[in-house]
């Protein structure tokens, strides 16, 4: 069931996203500012539609040769991104990074065959290997893995979940945090998030 409140403004400064946003556990990290955001988009694309761009791109990396991710607690990709082995592990390694250290996760294997249409994941957390068999759909992700993942969370005693955010379109943006951090986060933004399962 989705998490709404209210509907977000038509339009609203991108440093006001970014202040609200931060006031409710989403901050850029230290180093990242809103020129390496503008580097994607011009600011009236983040304007125009309050928090669904920013969101996304928060989730993604910084476009240079760097790597750096903007924030630690958001993670987004493009539905359509398994291709070949390793891209499962690629994606789980950073929603387990969005964790905050709940989910130290290690050993990350996957092992795709298009061919055969099958897919597997297999890692180690706390000393025990852990095993799943995602849907093969193409080269479609498997929204299934988060919920593997939040498994393992909650396994660990951890109060943090997987947040979906509904961008309206293919990509997957996905926040780690508590029940009562995303219902403060609703609350301010009106955005609207739901679980997995």
């Amino acid at each position: 069931m989705p998490l709404f409140r209210k509907k977000p403004p038509k339009h609203l400064p991108l440093e006001t996203q970014l202040q609200i946003l931060a006031a409710n556990g989403i901050n850029l990290l230290p180093g990242r500012t809103i020129d390496d955001l503008l580097v994607s988009f011009p600011r009236e694309e983040y304007e125009t539609l309050p928090y669904n761009l920013l969101l996304i791109m928060l989730g993604t990396e910084v476009e240079d040769e760097s790597g750096r991710n903007f924030t630690d607690n958001v993670c987004s990709f493009d539905a359509e991104c398994i291709e070949d082995t390793g891209d499962y592990a690629r994606k789980i390694q950073r929603l387990a990074e969005i964790a905050g250290g709940d989910l130290p996760i290690e050993d990350i294997r996957d092992a795709i065959d298009v061919d055969a249409g099958t897919a597997r994941i297999e890692c180690t957390l706390d000393g025990r290997t852990h095993e799943f068999e995602p849907r093969f759909d193409d080269d479609w992700f498997d929204p299934e893995v988060i919920d593997w993942l939040e498994q393992l969370l909650t396994s660990r005693g951890s109060t943090r979940r997987f947040f979906l955010y509904d961008s309206g379109d293919q990509n997957i943006v996905v926040l780690c945090t508590t029940p009562h951090l995303i219902t403060k986060l609703v609350k301010a933004t009106g955005l609207q998030f739901h679980r997995t399962n």
